[in-house]
């Protein structure tokens, strides 16, 4: 939610100083009056729906093996004292030796399965909302008119001026050349 602020800020308008009369004028003011009409639109309701999704859990399992260990049994043999000529005869040994055989056996393990339950919640946070409010201040500006007239300026203009010398009979008259 918006808090909104006043903040405000000086605005400096240049304007002529115009002169001003006030002459009452008659204008109509329109009135408007509202009416109320119901307008149906479609709303969306979002529903949503529970999805399992599959995750790995692990258990440790303890499984017991049975390890095969030999044992050697001394057994006694009556050995009579003769002489003769010391013969070795190799004798069979009998060793017992242990075969592992896997017998099935069922365990029963309970899971539990824990779906998390969403619950929102809303929490109004205030932010500050700046607000400009203009305030018109009308600073009077001299405004300056160019106008402009006609000065004559003297310019000293020269020009050559041919002057001939007359003869004895001839007639005389100047010329005046404009200079390039």
């Amino acid at each position: 939610m918006e808090v909104p602020q006043v903040q405000y800020v000086d605005v400096v308008k240049q304007v002529p100083k115009p002169e001003v009369r006030q002459i009452p004028k008659k204008v109509s003011k329109p009135v408007t009056e509202y009416r109320e009409r119901l307008v149906e639109v479609p709303a969306v309701t979002v529903q949503e729906q529970l999805v399992e999704v599959p995750t790995v859990q692990y258990e440790d399992i303890i499984k017991e093996v049975p390890r095969p260990e030999v044992q050697t049994v001394q057994k006694q043999v009556e050995k009579p004292v003769v002489q003769c000529v010391e013969k070795l005869v190799e004798v069979p040994q009998v060793t017992v030796q242990e075969c592992v055989v896997e017998v099935p056996q069922v365990e029963v393990r309970e899971v539990v399965k824990q779906v998390p339950k969403r619950e929102v919640q809303y929490v109004d946070k205030h932010v500050p909302k700046p607000e400009i409010q203009y305030i018109e201040k009308i600073v009077e500006v001299p405004q300056i008119i160019y106008e402009e007239r006609i000065i004559e300026v003297p310019q000293i203009e020269v020009r050559e001026i041919v002057k001939q010398v007359p003869r004895p009979g001839s007639n005389m008259w100047t010329r005046i050349l404009p200079r390039r």
